[in-house]
């Protein structure tokens, strides 16, 4: 089905279908933006919570209040930018070694932001952001 279809489709699904959408594998910024525009905060912190959701979604998504805003900057995928805005011992080792990378961190960089991951609590410790501001002067 192309997308112009399934975003019409979308539009006419109630809240449990809307949350079944968004677990699917190759949702498309077109279907995500009908899926946000109906969704209620379940369906938007489900959609938030995929990480084969592009990164310009999750980009919009972290800017929205908590708990969407939250789960979206906690995604695995989501932006270097919004993931910086969340406690490092929040995310998963996984989003940290994809920030590392989307960082181009150098290996000194990526063993202190590493260090600072397994020694602060999970979930919580220090904004990633601040982390990194440190790690970048080494």
């Amino acid at each position: 089905m192309e997308e112009r279809n399934r975003v019409e489709m979308i539009a006419s699904l109630n809240q449990e279908e809307l949350w079944y959408m968004t677990g699917e594998v190759e949702l498309t910024v077109g279907e995500c933006e009908a899926i946000l525009d109906r969704g209620d905060v379940s369906v938007r912190v489900a959609l938030a919570s995929n990480p084969d959701v592009p990164q310009s979604v999750l980009a919009v998504l972290a800017n929205l209040p908590d708990p969407v805003g939250r789960v979206a900057r906690e995604n695995t995928n989501a932006p270097p930018e919004a993931k910086e805005l969340s406690p490092i011992g929040s995310q998963a080792s996984y989003g940290i070694t994809l920030y590392l990378e989307q960082r181009g961190a150098n290996r000194r960089q990526a063993q202190f932001v590493a260090d600072e991951y397994e020694r602060g609590p999970h979930p919580g410790g220090r904004l990633l952001r601040d982390v990194w501001a440190e790690a970048s002067d080494l």
